[in-house]
């Protein structure tokens, strides 16, 4: 599976230019953006949803217009006059062996022998949006990677570089196919996808909105779970849409109900239904190790006749003795089941996923936040990742500040501006928790949450025992419970330090 080394991030909206690592000089599964109001946290999420293996439905969602609309949309604000240029999205990418393995026997079936040396080096790979004057370059616009295949014919005794044929199939794209597919996915879940439709169609309209575009493929993910080739389009709708074709009467909906495709539909339902409702209360249970009140979770279905006798689908909960709509639940209810339904089904069946939260459980209490941090511990197993964003302490975990970044727009002096009546262009940039702190030591506001999650230290100018400086507060925390558990009575303090600067 290739492994994604770092992001990089150009003229999207309010970043000039900034870096995120993956797994680069720090491998952690958890990376944590820490930034104050209006800091661009959701625009470097928004970005990262952009990335080739980005999810296409959720990227749709920031614009109900065409493509180029959409991409005029990500034009730094201040450029959107006649800009010219390039907007990416990119990563540093290192393929595994099992890469190149499927990458040779490729070349191969081509009758060509390739070079392994130029894969084993790290890629890049980005998506890339091309503007000149103003207008978008479709022709310089899509995905793009730097790598030159060198290759040579059976007995030759030199590589050369790769050259498309006239006809037929390219090597390179058969070569870029592999890539992509290789790729971790990107799953974003902005937190406006918490407001669930009360009514979701499973079949395309012409009016379609992108959120129920989401929630259709959701439920299409729920189906794909079980591994039976049930589709909504095939086994729900086309039974509906013929029956209705085979017998136009205005009576046909009652007359409907009472056939076999009735009953396979509804059979439809029941197996996503049983689906859900295993995944989600278990998860549940999981997550908050006590029992929540829901019972079951049903897909409740019918056709809206003033629609073009679309069929829907509405979400209830059942605690045992009454039944109720999925809007009808708690705030939290329903961010924790629209979570759980999204981390549970629209990760990727065949390899890794990197998960995509912006401010998650934002307007829960605390300990609905502690409990989710929690259940980030899940998600990554099997080699998953997560990015998401904060500005609550109650999210901040220091097991993960090594992988933590401070998002700040420049273009805001905090202290100064009120009310945001600047007029400097937006300068969204990313730098390691680390690196900020030994920088800006007294730019406390922008990582209050982290101070306040580890509290406040008072340290003796003149101590009355030894002191043992640490070199940052994690290694603080470690040696701290080390001692406690080991140490009768301490003979000498420990003493936090900036960090490594």
């Amino acid at each position: 599976m290739a492994k994604i080394k770092s992001f990089y991030i150009e003229n999207f909206k309010g970043i000039e230019a900034t870096n995120i690592s993956i797994s680069d000089r720090i491998d952690t599964p958890i990376i944590t953006l820490i930034g104050l109001n209006e800091s661009g946290k959701t625009t470097v999420l928004e970005a990262l949803s952009h990335f080739v293996s980005g999810d296409a439905i959720v990227a749709k969602i920031f614009e109900e217009t065409g493509p180029a609309t959409k991409a005029l949309s990500l034009i730094p604000i201040h450029k959107k006059a006649n800009f010219t240029g390039d907007i990416k999205v990119g990563a540093r990418i290192a393929l595994d062996t099992a890469d190149i393995d499927a990458i040779k026997e490729r070349g191969q079936k081509h009758g060509l022998d390739i070079l392994e040396a130029p894969l084993r080096q790290e890629i890049n790979v980005w998506r890339q949006y091309a503007f000149s004057d103003g207008n978008l370059d479709a022709k310089r616009t899509g995905a793009r990677w730097d790598i030159d295949l060198q290759v040579r014919k059976p007995k030759a005794k030199h590589y050369t570089d790769y050259t498309s044929p006239a006809d037929g199939v390219s090597l390179n794209t058969e070569v870029w196919k592999i890539v992509l597919s290789r790729l971790p996915s990107i799953s974003y879940f902005p937190t406006f996808l918490v407001e669930m439709p009360d009514r979701i169609y499973i079949s395309h309209h012409d009016d379609e909105t992108s959120k129920n575009r989401y929630y259709r493929s959701v439920l299409q993910s729920v189906l794909d779970s079980l591994n039976e080739g049930l589709d909504l389009d095939t086994h729900v709708a086309e039974r509906i849409f013929e029956y209705h074709k085979a017998n136009q009467t205005a009576t046909w909906i009652s007359t409907f109900w009472g056939t076999q495709s009735k009953s396979q539909v509804q059979s439809v339902f029941q197996k996503a239904s049983n689906a859900i409702s295993r995944e989600i209360i278990g998860s549940w249970n999981k997550i908050f190790h006590r029992p929540t009140s829901a019972k079951s979770i049903s897909l409740d279905w019918n056709i809206d006749t003033e629609k073009g006798n679309l069929p829907y689908v509405t979400f209830n909960v059942s605690d045992g003795e009454s039944q109720y709509a999925l809007h009808e639940r708690s705030l939290g209810f329903r961010w924790f089941f629209s979570f759980l339904l999204f981390t549970r089904f629209k990760q990727s069946h065949d390899g890794e996923t990197i998960f995509l939260f912006d401010e998650p459980a934002a307007n829960l209490h605390a300990l609905a936040q502690s409990e989710l941090l929690d259940s980030f511990n899940k998600i990554v197993e099997g080699g998953h990742k997560v990015v998401y964003s904060t500005h609550s302490h109650h999210m901040i975990e220091p097991r993960w500040l090594s992988g933590a970044y401070i998002i700040e727009n420049r273009a805001i002096d905090y202290e100064n501006d009120f009310g945001g009546l600047n007029s400097r262009p937006t300068d969204i940039l990313a730098k390691p928790y680390r690196q900020f702190v030994s920088e800006f030591p007294d730019r406390v506001s922008y990582y209050q949450p982290v101070i306040e999650k580890l509290g406040s230290y008072s340290i003796k100018l003149a101590p009355e025992k030894p002191v043992v400086v640490t070199e940052g507060i994690t290694d603080f925390h470690a040696l701290s419970a080390i001692c406690g558990k080991t140490l009768k009575t301490m003979k000498f303090d420990l003493v936090p330090g900036l960090g490594a600067g």
